[in-house]
């Protein structure tokens, strides 16, 4: 009977330490797994920030340039019109020389007046260069008189009046106007004051342009004359009543000669 009895407690001591043994080693419990933070901790890759931290470029953009003509705002000599535009082909930029306001009619008409029945406008959509970011005046005579009528856009200038002076425009007449007697014309009108005021002096004038649908050079040179301003008109010609009259002029220059 006490022989039995120590087998029993053997066979019992032993399936209590078999079971202690199968605890210490179970994985099902997930205590080990969820417990070992040497992967789940690991953060070398997930917190390197060493690339989505780079802005090198993101930062690495264009200068502002406002004018759109390829000079940085920082360096622009010319603000609001084309550095290097050299329409006369002087060997200067023409903003450098340039005695008129808005002469190369990049974002506006502004500085440019209309005489009476004329209308001046800005067209964004043409342009003497082909620029996309400029455009040109729209002039329109509208005069209701019978006979020809020369009226447009025109801006005053200061002279020295014993320097000669160079006036030029780029002019264009869309198509279907010359049977009207549609034409473009440059003229120039001297003053005996400063300001365009005084006695004006014969006005002088580039010949009338009647070739449709191409960009045309008006160029006239003229002497102050002793006179202190003048006064620049870019027209458009009609002879006759009945309809509008319109022309496209841009690059309207007034410098020193040499």
């Amino acid at each position: 009977m006490k022989r039995a009895l120590a087998l029993c407690l053997a066979i019992a001591c032993t399936a209590a330490d078999d079971a202690d043994k199968a605890a210490d080693t179970d994985d099902t419990d997930g205590a080990s797994d969820s417990g070992d933070t040497s992967d789940s901790g690991d953060t070398s890759d997930s917190g390197d920030t060493s690339d989505s931290g780079d802005t090198s470029d993101s930062a690495d953009t264009d200068p502002p340039d406002a004018d759109g003509d390829g000079v940085p705002d920082a360096t622009d000599a010319c603000p609001g019109e084309v550095d290097d535009l050299d329409d006369d082909q002087n060997g200067t930029p023409d903003c450098e020389e340039n005695l008129l306001d808005n002469g190369q009619v990049r974002a506006d008409g502004a500085s440019w007046e209309a005489e009476t029945d004329a209308t001046v406008v800005f067209d964004a959509s043409v342009d003497a260069g082909a620029d996309a970011a400029s455009g040109a005046l729209r002039v329109t005579n509208g005069a209701s008189a019978a006979a020809p009528t020369e009226l447009g856009a025109t801006q005053c200038v200061d002279l020295d009046g014993a320097k000669d002076y160079r006036a030029a425009a780029r002019a264009f007449l869309p198509s279907g106007q010359v049977a009207i007697g549609a034409g473009l014309q440059l003229v120039v009108v001297r003053y005996a004051d400063a300001g365009c005021t005084g006695l004006d002096a014969a006005p002088l004038s580039t010949s009338i342009v009647q070739v449709e649908d191409t960009w045309s050079r008006l160029e006239r040179v003229f002497g102050a004359g002793g006179n202190l301003s003048a006064r620049l008109f870019l027209r458009v010609r009609k002879s006759a009543s009945d309809g509008d009259v319109v022309g496209l002029f841009d690059n309207a220059l007034v410098r020193l000669e040499p």
